[in-house]
């Protein structure tokens, strides 16, 4: 699968129109392209082993934690005092947390109920450690488009279009009746322990 910044790079060289694919809302993909309405809110869940003692990403200081490239996770781990590991799959984390590799995961609600959350021995947190937003994201030319396209958004959110596709697939929860929250400033790189 292409990378995030592979996906920006082929829309704005015209392959497509806009990219659809788990695009969080950031500030730095803001200033690159054009974003639609927010149409999912997500919570970024932490995951740890069963019988561990960590509760929150300040107790896995200078711990390693594992995440996607890429991703809001990966940002947040930017600002903390933590061992970051980065991996490519979904499920990659999971398996090196429950083989004492890295001591904790942090992904997406999505991400973490489908694949860590199930598997035996590892116990995702209660609570998010943020929030953020999926959109759509367009070529900066693409005005129009933008338009038509939130348009579209909200007319199904709207008539229930929306809750009922989100349902069907278990992807229905608290979050998505609550505000969105704002998007997510850049990270300071330069405290980045990325390993």
């Amino acid at each position: 699968p292409a990378s995030l910044d592979e996906l920006l790079r082929r829309l704005e060289r015209g392959d497509f129109d806009l990219t659809l694919n788990g695009i969080e809302a950031t500030a730095e993909r803001a200033e690159r392209t054009l974003l639609s309405r927010p149409y999912y809110v997500y919570g970024e869940t932490l995951a740890v082993r069963k019988g561990s003692p960590y509760r929150t990403l300040e107790d896995l200081e200078n711990r390693p934690v594992g995440t996607l490239n890429q991703t809001v996770a990966h940002d947040i781990l930017r600002s903390k005092r933590v061992e970051i590991r980065l991996y490519e799959g979904v499920e990659e984390p999971y398996i090196d947390l429950l083989q004492k590799r890295i001591d904790g995961v942090l992904l997406d609600d999505v991400i973490a109920d489908r694949y860590g959350c199930r598997m035996d021995g590892v116990v995702c947190l209660p609570g998010d450690s943020a929030r953020g937003t999926y959109v759509a994201a367009f070529r900066k030319a693409d005005v129009d488009l933008k338009v038509a396209f939130d348009k579209a958004l909200d007319s199904m959110i709207g008539d229930g279009e929306m809750e009922t596709i989100l349902r069907k697939w278990n992807l229905w929860n608290h979050r998505q009746t609550d505000p969105p929250p704002p998007i997510l400033e850049p990270v300071d790189r330069a405290r980045s322990f990325d390993m």
